[in-house]
């Protein structure tokens, strides 16, 4: 029997059910750093707040009394695959490295659409946001991400 990666609508409550389910579950996170009381505090915050990534053959709609909600599509909950789970993994893991937003010279004008050629994001499709710096923007299961790259890993492609 194999197994697939599927999302789900995510509340507080749903990593400990599916965890307490025996169902294996992956909750991207990043550091969030504020000052609280003259602290700097660092909490992990979700990647994609409201979902969460299951490994299971099947989908379980009721665990005890509580639904599962399952993003769908035409009605079956939508399955993804393992590269795609590896892209948030490697996300996730620039994210904490600290690479994400930096800034360096570029003749890409802004909304210029380029595609990246090199490193983690390769075959990413992005949006040139500053003429003067390699800061592109892109998306990931519908949210959007910043972050820098170097001039020679862009290609720029038509709309």
């Amino acid at each position: 029997m194999y197994n697939f990666w599927y999302i789900s609508y995510s509340f507080v409550f749903t990593p400990f059910l599916l965890s307490s389910a025996e169902i294996i579950t992956y909750l991207p996170t990043y550091p969030h750093t504020y000052v609280r009381k003259n602290k700097l505090i660092t909490i992990s915050k979700p990647l994609f707040p409201s979902y969460i990534f299951t490994y299971q053959s099947h989908p379980v709609f009721k665990i005890r009394d509580t639904y599962i909600n399952y993003v769908n599509i035409k009605g079956k909950p939508l399955t993804i695959s393992q590269k795609i789970i590896d892209d948030i993994k490697k996300l996730e893991e620039e994210i904490k490295l600290g690479t994400i937003i930096a800034a360096e010279p570029t003749t890409f004008a802004p909304n210029d659409l380029v595609m990246i050629s090199e490193g983690p994001l390769i075959g990413k499709k992005a949006i040139v946001l500053y003429s003067n710096n390699t800061i592109v923007k892109f998306k990931l299961l519908d949210s959007g991400y910043i972050t820098k790259t170097q001039h020679k890993n862009l290609i720029k492609i038509s709309y």
